[in-house]
């Protein structure tokens, strides 16, 4: 069995112990020297020294990874699929990023399809596409909900103007909208967790 000089990573009481990198680099270089027999030049500007070097930094990287891994599993570090995977065991999903929200009012000749992805768009250039098809009625005018191309918070704007030609379909007038939001953040979904086990530790009284 091999043996090494560089000293390995310690999962103690307190979670992961990583070596400093100067203990690995001196583990390496010590690697080395009993590789060719001893007598080696350690020097850092030697080809064996770019070798140590390049060894520990390898090491280093694994063993940052070896960490972060751990971590993961701690509901107070992890992030990401890590995150998401421990919400699930409490029966939550991440908030997933929602777009922007405008209700607009078509204008046009009665019998105009306005089909889902029919287009306006704002002062600022955001394009707000159809979310659900409507006909203009016998009175002229219907009202349509669209959504922001791009998922986040942009502001609802003042005025949105026709983007893509529907033949028949002649004005578009906003009358509303929500703000859409960004993906839930590591932390306020940590928080929402949180909250979701402790209260089903609370009961009621009979």
């Amino acid at each position: 069995m091999a043996v090494t000089n560089v000293p390995s990573v310690v999962f103690g009481a307190t979670g992961v112990v990583l070596p400093a990198e100067a203990d690995v680099l001196t583990g390496v270089q010590s690697d080395i020297n009993q590789a060719f027999g001893g007598g080696v030049n350690p020097a850092l500007n030697t080809p064996q020294g770019q070798l140590s070097q390049s060894l520990t930094a390898i090491i280093g990287d694994k063993n940052n990874q070896i960490a972060e891994v751990a971590n993961q599993v701690n509901p107070d570090y992890a992030d990401g699929r890590w995150q998401d995977a421990i919400g699930r065991i409490y029966f939550i999903d991440r908030n997933p990023a929602e777009a922007t929200a405008i209700n607009v009012t078509c204008v046009g000749l009665s019998g105009t399809v306005i089909p889902v992805g029919a287009k306006v768009s704002d002062a600022n250039g955001n394009i707000y596409a159809c979310t659900a098809a409507g006909t203009i009625p016998t009175g002229g005018s219907i009202s349509l909900q669209f959504a922001c191309a791009v998922y986040g918070p942009t502001a609802v704007p003042a005025t949105v103007s026709i983007y893509q030609t529907v033949v028949g379909w002649d004005t578009a007038t906003i009358t509303g909208g929500t703000v859409g939001s960004n993906v839930e953040s590591r932390a306020d979904f940590e928080y929402r967790r949180r909250n979701s086990v402790a209260l089903n530790g609370k009961g009621s009284l009979p």
